[in-house]
C-alpha cells in the first residue's frame, strides 16, 4: 500500500497554521523595506526582490486563511478560492514590475522628477530667492537611470547683468537640482525679454 497518501494529522496541520504567520509577517517586513529603498535609490531591482518577499508573505497568509475557513466551515471550496486570488495578487504584482520596466528602456517620462524640478525652479523664480532670482525658465529636458539623472533646461536672467553673475546665479540652480535629484544638471542663460517680468521689468 505504499501508493496510498499518508494518513491525515489534525494535530501536525494545526500547528503548521499556526507557525506560518511568523515568517510571512517577516517576509513582509523585509519586503516592505526592500520596495521603499528600491525607490529610494531608483533601483527596480531592490523593489523587485521586495515585491517577491511580500508575494512570498500573502501567499502564506492567504494559505493559512483559506486552510482555516476549510477547518471552521468544512467548505473545501475555499482552498481554491485562496489560490485564485494569490495568483491574481502575483499577476498584477508582476505586470506593474514589467510596466516599469518597459518605461525605464523606453525614457518614460517621470511625473515625479517632472514635478520636482518645477518645483524647484519656480521657486527660484519667485521674490523669495532673493538676489539668485530667476525671471523665468523654459525647455526643461530631463531622463534617469537608476539614481543617475540627466536635466537641462533654459534660464532667462536680466540682461543688464554681467556674464560672471549670470552664470553664478545659474550655477546656484544647476547645483539646488543636483542636491535633490543626484546626477548632471545645465542650464543655458538667456536675457529676460519680457516687460511684464516682475524681477526686471525686461530692464526697463
Amino acid at each position: 500500500a505504499g501508493w496510498l497518501p499518508p494518513p491525515r494529522d489534525p494535530g501536525r496541520r494545526g500547528l503548521g497554521l499556526a507557525r506560518a504567520p511568523a515568517p510571512a509577517v517577516a517576509n513582509a517586513i523585509m519586503g516592505v523595506i526592500l520596495v521603499a529603498s528600491g525607490r529610494r535609490h531608483g533601483s527596480l531591482v531592490l523593489k523587485a526582490g521586495g515585491v517577491h518577499l511580500l508575494t512570498d508573505a500573502g501567499s502564506t497568509l492567504i494559505t493559512v486563511a483559506a486552510l482555516g475557513l476549510v477547518v471552521l466551515t468544512g467548505r473545501t471550496w475555499w482552498d481554491g478560492a485562496g489560490a485564485i486570488a494569490l495568483g491574481i495578487g502575483a499577476a498584477i504584482a508582476g505586470i506593474r514590475l514589467v510596466r516599469e520596466a518597459i518605461a525605464l528602456l523606453l525614457d518614460e517620462r517621470d511625473t515625479d522628477d517632472a514635478a520636482t524640478i518645477e518645483r524647484v525652479l519656480r521657486r527660484r523664480a519667485s521674490p523669495a530667492a532673493g538676489d539668485d532670482r530667476i525671471c523665468s525658465f523654459h525647455k526643461i529636458r530631463h531622463r534617469h537611470v537608476g539614481r543617475e539623472h540627466w536635466i537641462d533646461f533654459h534660464v532667462q536672467v536680466p540682461a543688464t547683468l554681467d556674464v560672471a553673475r549670470a552664470h553664478a546665479i545659474a550655477k546656484s540652480v544647476e547645483d539646488e537640482l543636483e542636491r535633490v535629484l543626484p546626477g548632471t544638471a545645465t542650464a543655458h542663460v538667456e536675457p529676460c525679454v519680457d516687460p511684464a517680468c516682475t524681477r526686471c521689468g525686461a530692464n526697463a
